[in-house]
């Protein structure tokens, strides 16, 4: 069994409108402001998973500052892991130095979050 022990999957208001999540974000805008950077949906990373053959992949998305990002983001990880409850482990991502960092991980756990 192949495991990507490293993939962050993004919603398609995130992949196609990513110039409105650079605000208060330097990381993400530093990783994602070059359009050649790819950002892959969860539909995207099956597709890639079942051509290089890979069976399970934990997925998160990023350590947003802004709490809602953080939220919207990993809403989508959890919908997504549901939905491909066989190949997608869904791994909690948020800023740890960031002031909603513990509230986050409380709810995600809840969730079933890994």
């Amino acid at each position: 069994m192949i495991i990507d022990c490293h993939t962050h999957i993004f919603p398609d208001e995130i992949k196609n409108y990513r110039e409105n999540f650079f605000g208060g974000e330097p990381e993400f805008s530093l990783l994602y402001k070059p359009q050649k950077s790819k950002i892959s949906t969860a539909e995207e990373l099956i597709i890639s998973m079942d051509k290089n053959k890979i069976d399970k992949s934990i997925v998160f998305g990023f350590p947003w500052n802004d709490q809602k990002k953080a939220e919207f983001n990993n809403d989508y990880v959890l919908e997504k892991s549901l939905k491909y409850s066989k190949r997608l482990i869904p791994f909690s991502c948020f800023s740890p130095l960031a002031k909603y960092s513990l509230t986050e991980a409380e709810r995600c756990a809840q969730l079933g979050f890994k």
